[in-house]
């Protein structure tokens, strides 16, 4: 009976263990970077084109996660008025599960406020709508969401050259056979400066999934080149 009982409990740790590894492990913290270069010029007066290429990382820095290709336009209607557009490729090499391609589509508008001499407001409102897969599921149900991001974000003139800023913005999500949700917040600390025909634009990011039992919170190195042609 004793050998019994001990084959048994033998058994069963194996069968724990087995079930255990073969859980996700969910992940509540982790480092990345986000590296960008992008080109912008003047196409006419008031317009200019943008292009960017961005790489991704999670799990450290170490591990690729995302690599996007954005293309768009910027219209300044007025000192405190400007309109934007864009399309964006993501490939995304997933944290889980396999990799996909993702297709997005952006409108933006962005509202300016000065605030005394050297301090001043920025609001962006973004729609956007992502599909998953597009063209490999052609015949099938499409994976699509769309999002409403709300910003806000504080400039503060500190020289000829240096703004640094800091920034509070919320994503509103929608998703079949789900109800609308503020499903993310993301924060930004930093500082832009310009030097000769390139603006760098350097912070440290931070994002948390909301509505989730357990949300992933994300910090994050931040560092944009652009090159104004």
């Amino acid at each position: 009976m004793h050998s019994t009982q001990r084959s048994f409990l033998v058994l069963a740790t194996c069968f724990l263990q087995a079930a255990l590894s073969a859980q996700e492990v969910k992940v509540t913290r982790d480092l990345g970077t986000w590296w960008s270069a992008s080109v912008e010029t003047s196409l006419a007066p008031r317009w200019k084109f943008q292009a960017e290429h961005q790489l991704r990382t999670y799990g450290n820095a170490l591990e690729l996660d995302d690599a996007i290709v954005d293309a768009g336009v910027k219209h300044k209607v007025s000192k405190q008025v400007r309109l934007s557009g864009a399309l964006r490729f993501t490939h995304n090499a997933r944290r889980r599960l396999d990799s996909e391609n993702k297709y997005r589509y952006n409108v933006d508008a962005h509202w300016i406020q000065p605030v005394g001499e050297r301090v001043s407001l920025r609001y962006r409102l973004r729609h956007e709508q992502e599909y998953t897969n597009l063209f490999e599921l052609l015949g099938q149900t499409l994976d699509v969401e769309s999002k409403f991001r709300h910003r806000v974000k504080a400039f503060y003139e500190a020289g000829e050259t240096h703004r640094p800023y800091a920034s509070v913005e919320v994503h509103r999500l929608t998703k079949a056979f789900r109800a609308p949700s503020f499903s993310q917040l993301r924060m930004h600390l930093g500082d832009t400066w310009n030097a000769g025909n390139k603006q760098w634009d350097v912070s440290i990011g931070y994002t948390r999934e909301l509505r989730v039992p357990h949300p992933l919170n994300f910090v994050f190195l931040f560092t944009r080149c652009n090159f104004e042609l």
